[in-house]
């Protein structure tokens, strides 16, 4: 047995219960449930890591706890409110089942295209003839699943659609103020942390969450042989490497470059040392 519910758009979370007759349900079920094979059959399964773009064979993974207001819907979905046909049907944001035999629940982001109102000259087969849409809203469903969620981790293949059902922003969050004077105030940088603040757009600032998670800056050593000769050989200005600390430049293209190197995500190819090439993914070989 399957339960339907919508997400509604709102602060808060507010669940609605859909009802559906049993033969309906079965087919709701067999279109959620068969992209299980697209998440978890041959797939790679990482946990997500920010600033970085998964393969197309990868499915990433967060560790999260659902909502409190998911705790009634294993044991007693009729606590949930019935979704109003007429007022909150255009209030919804995600629809999603939850599934009794597998424990698992499967989400889907839903727009106005998934909507057919009354306005809508909607017309379909009845007894020969035509007929609109008179008595109630209605949607569609569509043959996609935007999330998975099972055993404490939330599944999907893209972060900005698994984004809009629950609030990720956490796991790919910006580098703030703070961290930049925690990173760069190290004495493994010389940097003007003013300059790296007045500049930073986003792609640097998420450089630099991903080196403040990466643990790097705590076993990088400039003043080395390795360092220097790693630096020059991906092209790094000389000006970034020629002292026992780090220049970050005050330009930002090569900014951003020595980012990538020191988050490891530029180097050279084994069989063409002079080709450099970037990296999108941690994967380990």
């Amino acid at each position: 047995m399957i339960h339907f519910f919508a997400l509604l758009r709102n602060d808060n979370i507010q669940i609605r219960r859909i009802p559906l007759e049993r033969d309906v349900e079965a087919n709701v079920k067999d279109l959620f449930t068969s992209h299980y094979d697209e998440y978890f059959n041959d797939m790679n399964l990482e946990s997500f890591e920010a600033g970085y773009t998964p393969q197309e064979d990868t499915t990433s993974f967060v560790d999260m706890v659902l909502p409190t207001e998911f705790n009634d819907i294993p044991n007693n979905t009729n606590v949930y409110s019935e979704l109003d046909r007429d007022h909150e049907i255009t209030d919804i944001k995600v629809i999603f089942i939850y599934d009794e035999l597998s424990q698992r629940y499967y989400f889907q982001n839903f727009d106005k295209r998934n909507l057919l109102t009354r306005k809508t000259v909607a017309i379909w087969s009845n007894h020969n003839t035509y007929t609109t849409l008179k008595d109630s809203n209605a949607f569609i469903i569509d043959n996609a699943v935007h999330a998975i969620y099972m055993k404490g981790k939330l599944y999907f293949k893209n972060f900005v659609q698994a984004g809009k059902i629950f609030d990720l922003t956490s796991f790919f969050s910006e580098a703030s103020e703070q961290d930049m004077d925690e990173v760069f105030g190290e004495a493994l940088f010389n940097t003007d942390i003013q300059w790296l603040k007045d500049n930073a757009d986003s792609v640097i600032k998420k450089q630099i969450t991903a080196l403040k998670k990466s643990g790097i800056i705590n076993i990088v050593r400039p003043e080395t042989k390795k360092f220097k000769d790693a630096a020059k050989r991906v092209g790094l200005p000389k000006e970034v490497y020629n002292t026992d600390q780090i220049v970050l430049p005050k330009d930002k293209k090569q900014c951003k470059q020595v980012l990538a190197f020191l988050n490891q995500d530029i180097f050279p190819g084994l069989l063409t040392p002079k080709q450099l090439f970037r990296t999108n993914s941690k994967k380990k070989v």
